[in-house]
């Protein structure tokens, strides 16, 4: 939590519209849990499979409030930022400046960088992907839904980087962790305790399956 504050991240509100949108569903409120999905577009591309779970459940009143709260969104990002937000939105997003390491991403994009085929690779890997989202949302919870389309989010997108994508599974256990093992990993998560633990921890090797995969030539 505080690093994420003293760094800026929006991490923090993504959690809590998520937190909002499962609250009311379980409270059998759809349509205003699907009002809060819409704010989950500061990390669009990990919520891209999200209408695969409102058709695949076919939870069309939260499918309504979704829609209802993004075009409210699109209105104020029209009349706060212009007609062009959209194109200069996409500018920054392409930018090579604010992700300048892609080849070290913990996805499919990164899997496939400066290999040879890599984009016809990754295109289909990404439908594959698609494909099992799509099959896991007729047979699983809303939950459990989420979750699948958060992974297949994580797979298919071209921004998570390596601390990004791994703090869900790196801290999943972290109550029944051994004290020494927990203080480590608050001095990791929060700079104010940075004494107590190794707060600037090695970033994880790059994917190893990569070199095992045909280069492109020179």
């Amino acid at each position: 939590m505080f690093f994420s504050l003293a760094t800026g991240q929006d991490t923090l509100f993504l959690l809590l519209w998520i937190a909002l949108a499962v609250r009311y569903q379980e409270r059998g409120k759809p349509f205003i849990a699907g009002v809060f999905s819409p704010f989950c577009a500061m990390k669009f591309h990990l919520f891209m499979f999200l209408p695969l779970l409102f058709i695949g459940q076919r939870r069309w009143r939260m499918f309504g409030g979704a829609a209802s709260g993004g075009l409210v969104l699109m209105a104020i990002s029209f009349l706060a930022a212009g007609a062009r937000w959209s194109l200069d939105y996409f500018a920054t997003l392409t930018n090579p400046v604010i992700n300048p390491a892609s080849g070290l991403m913990v996805n499919l994009h990164g899997l496939f960088q400066d290999i040879s085929g890599g984009a016809a690779m990754e295109l289909v890997s990404c439908l594959a992907v698609a494909v099992s989202v799509w099959l896991v949302m007729k047979k699983s919870t809303f939950l459990e839904g989420l979750a699948v389309i958060l992974v297949g989010g994580l797979l298919t997108s071209y921004f998570p980087a390596q601390k990004g994508a791994g703090w869900p599974a790196k801290y999943r256990g972290w109550p029944a962790r051994k004290r020494p093992e927990r203080r480590k990993d608050l001095g990791q998560l929060c700079p104010i305790c940075g004494r107590i633990g190794n707060d600037n921890p090695a970033p994880p090797p790059a994917l190893p399956v990569r070199t095992l995969l045909p280069r492109k030539s020179a």
